[in-house]
């Protein structure tokens, strides 16, 4: 996940209310306007790819 293209959020957490409160998850928050460039610019050709 990529937010206001500098917090980019990587990791195994499935974003319902079981997972974030009960579960054990992994995730990572990083600040970084390069890093977040980055996946953003990743995520964009997986999606180009997955739409043929």
């Amino acid at each position: 996940m990529v937010i206001d293209k500098y917090i980019t959020i990587v990791g195994s957490t499935n974003w319902t209310y079981g997972a974030l409160r009960k579960n054990h998850e992994a995730s990572v928050m990083i600040k970084s306007r390069d890093i977040a460039l980055a996946f953003e610019q990743k995520l964009k050709k997986i999606e180009k790819i997955s739409a043929k």
